[in-house]
Order: C-alpha cells, then sequence, then structure tokens
C-alpha cells in the first residue's frame, strides 16, 4: 500500500534520551517518590476500579502536549491508600529546553487546510485527529504532527512526518432512555440459532447505542430507530449492527460484574468497515473498534464472531488500565491479556473460530508455548503470555485466576515487555497468594521460562 501524506512538523531540538527516568514505589515513606516526580506535570484521570483495586494512568504533558511513552501509574486500595507508583518520565528542564512550542498554536490552527491544500487525500477523507506530541527519535526529542486516518479499506493508521515532509513512521493502528430486544446469535453462530435477546437502558439518539458502546455502520441499510424490537434477517446488514452491539454490551458487562472494571468513556464501534468493498478489518485505536465484513476468503461475517468482537472490546480496557502498545514485546502483551481476556468470558481457548475459514481457528490460548519459543512475531508471542494466564487459571480456578491476572494487568505500564511481565507476575505471585496457590503458578511460570 502506497501512502502519501505531509505532516507539517515544528522544530527538533538536540537533547539524549538521556533524560528519560523511570520511578518505582511500593512501600513505606512516599515522601521521596512526591518529590521525584514534583518536577513533572501529568495529564488529568480519574481512577478506574479493577479487581478490588484503584487504578489511575496519567500521560506526562508539557505545556499541553502529550510526551510520547512518558507516563506515571498509580495502584490504591479500594479505601483510596496508596498502594504502588511506577512512573517513566522526561526531565523537560533537560529535553524540551530548546523546543519552539510558541509556534504551536499558531500553526494548529490552520493544519488541517495545509494538509487538504497539500493532498488530495486529506479532501476526500480528513483525518480522525490531527495532534501534535513529543516524540523521541534516534536519542534525540521533537515536536511533530501526528495524524490517525482511516484508508479506504478502513484500516486505520497513524503517521508522523517531519518539517522536511519525511515520513518518522507509518503504522497501523487497534439523553432518554429505551428497552426493547434484538434476535441475534446470543454465543455466536457455532453455539446456537438466532435468538430474542433483551436490551436495556438504549439510548433514543444517537442509534444504536448506551453508556457502554455506541454502533454504527457504513451499510447503506443503518438501524435508525429502537422504538420496536431489532428483529432482521441475516442476510440484512442491520442485523449485524445489532449483533456487534449485543458482544460489545456482553463483554463491556461482564468486566463490571466480574472484575468491577467500568468503562470510562463510550466506545464508537462501527461495522462493514469499507463497504462495499469486504475487508478483514477488526481493530481498537483510541476509543474505537471498526470492523469489515471478512472478504469471504480468509474471513468470513466477522461481525457475528463473539472471540473477535470481544478480543477487540478487551483491547479497550488494556488501554485504559495499562495502554500497552500495538507493537514490539509490548504489543504481544497487549495481544496475549486480550486473547485471554476473551477465553475467559467466552469459556472458549479458541480465537476466530466463527469466522476464519483456513482452519478450524485462529488461534489458541491453550497452548505448550514458553520464553523461549519467542520469534519476534506479534501473535505468535502472544500466545506465551495467553497461554500462561490461561494455564494459570485452570490451576488456580476461575475466580482466582481472573484476579490473579488483572492484578498483573493493573501492575504494567505502557513501556512494560517480557522482563517486566515475568517480574511482575512473579510479584502478584509472591503478595497475592497463599502458599499453596503460590506454589501452583511458580510451577507454571518455571516450566514456562519466566522464573
Amino acid at each position: 500500500m502506497h501512502v502519501i501524506l505531509i505532516l507539517l512538523s515544528l522544530i527538533f531540538v538536540g537533547c539524549t534520551k538521556a533524560s528519560f527516568y523511570t520511578y518505582d514505589w511500593k512501600e513505606g515513606d512516599k515522601t521521596k517518590i512526591t518529590a521525584q516526580l514534583a518536577g513533572f506535570e501529568f495529564a488529568p484521570a480519574e481512577k478506574n476500579l479493577s479487581a478490588r483495586e484503584w487504578v489511575r494512568l496519567q500521560p506526562q504533558i508539557y505545556q499541553g502536549l502529550v510526551v510520547e511513552s512518558a507516563y506515571k501509574k498509580e495502584i490504591l486500595a479500594t479505601d483510596g491508600v496508596l498502594k504502588r507508583v511506577r512512573a517513566g518520565a522526561v526531565k523537560p528542564e533537560i529535553a524540551f529546553a530548546h523546543l519552539d512550542l510558541a509556534s504551536v498554536a499558531e500553526q494548529s490552527s490552520g493544519i488541517h487546510r495545509k494538509l487538504q491544500s497539500a493532498f488530495p487525500l486529506f479532501r476526500k477523507r480528513p483525518p480522525q485527529s490531527v495532534t501534535p506530541v513529543i516524540t523521541q527519535r534516534g536519542g534525540f526529542y521533537e515536536v511533530i504532527w501526528q495524524v490517525d486516518y482511516m484508508d479506504l479499506k478502513g484500516q486505520m493508521w497513524t503517521l508522523k512526518l517531519n518539517q522536511n515532509l519525511e515520513v518518522r513512521s507509518i503504522r497501523p493502528a487497534g439523553s432518554q432512555f429505551i428497552d426493547t430486544s434484538a434476535w441475534v446469535y446470543p454465543r455466536g453462530p457455532l453455539l446456537g440459532s438466532v435468538q430474542e435477546v433483551p436490551l436495556k437502558g438504549l439510548y433514543l439518539e444517537p442509534t444504536l447505542a448506551n453508556h457502554w458502546v455506541y454502533v454504527s455502520s457504513q451499510a447503506p441499510d443503518k438501524i435508525d430507530k429502537v422504538a420496536g424490537p431489532l428483529k432482521f434477517s441475516t442476510q440484512d446488514h442491520r442485523f449485524d449492527q445489532a449483533q456487534a452491539f449485543v458482544y460489545l454490551n456482553e463483554s463491556f458487562n461482564w468486566f463490571q460484574n466480574r472484575l468491577g472494571f467500568k468503562m470510562p468513556f463510550q466506545v464508537q464501534a462501527e461495522v462493514f468497515v469499507g463497504y462495499p468493498e469486504k475487508t478483514n478489518s477488526a481493530f481498537y485505536y483510541q476509543g474505537k473498534i471498526r470492523l469489515g465484513q471478512g472478504d469471504g476468503e480468509f474471513y468470513q461475517n466477522i461481525p457475528r464472531d463473539p472471540s473477535i468482537v470481544v478480543h477487540e472490546s478487551a483491547h479497550a480496557v488494556i488501554d485504559v488500565l495499562a495502554k500497552l502498545p500495538f507493537e514490539g514485546e509490548g504489543g504481544s502483551l497487549n495481544e496475549g491479556f486480550a486473547d485471554y481476556f476473551t477465553a475467559m468470558q467466552l469459556g472458549s481457548p479458541r480465537m476466530g473460530e466463527a469466522s476464519y475459514k483456513k482452519a478450524p481457528f485462529r488461534r489458541t490460548v491453550l497452548n505448550d508455548l514458553t520464553v523461549a519459543d519467542r520469534n519476534g512475531g506479534l501473535y505468535h508471542d502472544s500466545g506465551i503470555v495467553s497461554g500462561t494466564l490461561w494455564e494459570i487459571s485452570e490451576q488456580l480456578g476461575f475466580k482466582k485466576g481472573l484476579d490473579f491476572s488483572m492484578a498483573v494487568l493493573n501492575r504494567l505500564v505502557p513501556g512494560s515487555d517480557f522482563a517486566d511481565f515475568g517480574g511482575t507476575l512473579k510479584e502478584v505471585c509472591a503478595e497475592g497468594l497463599s502458599m499453596e496457590d503460590a506454589r501452583k503458578v511458580n510451577g507454571i511460570l518455571s516450566k514456562r521460562g519466566w522464573l
């Protein structure tokens, strides 16, 4: 795929990434960690309840701009007492002293017009967002424009370019109320027929939405009212819109009921992405879930596969609690946790079973992969993570295993890798389990190469 984009960057500054500092506090006097972080500014953020702990994750900001990959994460007990602080932040007086931030506001006011003027692509499909961010490249910090946009096939992209129009990177990215009912597959097309499912607390506008999620469609036939039952033929585009809504609504309800975690914002979902082209899109990114129809060769009826839809909803939860990346080892952690939560929610280790056409399923969390099996593949290596968590849950039982895994996720941060994940597994095992359960978990960790 050829992407031609312009991005007007700001001023480059020569300062090494040695000004990035990490901090970790979990017991004793808080005076030192408070003093250490006093020189940094972090964006305000609400705390979120997760498995009997409160979690607050805040990005570092400098003069209103987000500093990429810099953060502060706090874990608090249910009574509000601080239990843990992890932070990774950039010393502004060292790294940002020569950044010309005065020009940011001036350039921001006209950036959309400049992009549209320079490249026809943005005249037809305006970017989803254009945001100045402070980022690090080659040991130095600079301020660039980050452009998030969706291509004609429904794929979301994040682009970063400098002031010389050189591409820094191109990466795929992830009222009133009413009660009614919808005729859908309650557990997916492989586990039963279409049945009536009650829907409560729907908004009249927009359609189809409640406090958890809003599901729209790029197909011409859309659900435009919810005053009556949502009963459509499986050949009707509106069926998949209702089906995706049911899966997502049930998933976010599951996270709240099982783990006490409530999504702090309404997730924006869309089906038939790329219509009329049949795409294999299935991703979460910045509060949005996008689902294609399936090309008919590799995937079909993607919105009807509960494992795919629930997997993307799990990414939204992971994003709030840990903001793990979508590539590298952190990306494998992200995918591994999403597969694990999906398997626990659906009671099946298989992913893509109802939509993938080239095999009985796309991947499974029931595996014997070890750390030594890593090969750098995003999804291959995610199996090491999901397989470990799944086996732990099999040994400890559903509730204990789920609480253990959520406690691990609560302690991960945007910069977490396999080493940090392994250390966190051992930490939660030592601090949160009985001697007998710790013995079981340590046996699994040893066998899989985490010890």
